[in-house]
């Protein structure tokens, strides 16, 4: 992990009970999010400022990423319910566009487009699937 001075956030730590899901969860969003592929271990993954370890939790956190388009958002919804995610509702309070998945340890991962883009789909309840269309 590279120590990066000029940044507010150097990097975030999250540990995995079920490290094997989870790393399959972020590896594919990563990928969906055209980052480079993440470093992979046995018991670690890093990719920029991420860094997900094998671990009992000791909390769950949210974590947003931003998605460059309506496209970005649509093939990171699909990354993430083909990895082990879950739909959420996402926070009325949410950018839009934007949708909401838990992770396969229940972290609450925000995805979302930056304002002024837009796209039309349905806010999610449950477990009920939605999609993104631009």
């Amino acid at each position: 992990m590279e120590y990066l001075n000029q940044r507010l956030v150097n990097h975030v730590h999250l540990q995995a009970a079920n490290f094997a899901a989870c790393q399959r969860f972020y590896a594919a969003l990563l990928t969906a999010l055209d980052r480079p592929a993440p470093s992979l271990s046995d018991d670690r993954l890093e990719s920029d400022e991420l860094l997900i370890t094998a671990g009992a939790p000791d909390k769950q956190v949210q974590l947003a990423f931003r998605c460059d388009s309506p496209a970005s958002l649509q093939r990171c919804q699909i990354a993430a319910l083909d990895n082990g995610g879950r739909p959420v509702p996402t926070s009325p309070t949410a950018p839009e566009p934007s949708l909401t998945v838990r992770d396969p340890d229940g972290n609450e991962v925000l995805l979302f487009c930056p304002p002024g883009v837009k796209a039309a789909f349905g806010k999610p309840s449950g477990d009920t699937p939605f999609t993104v269309s631009e």
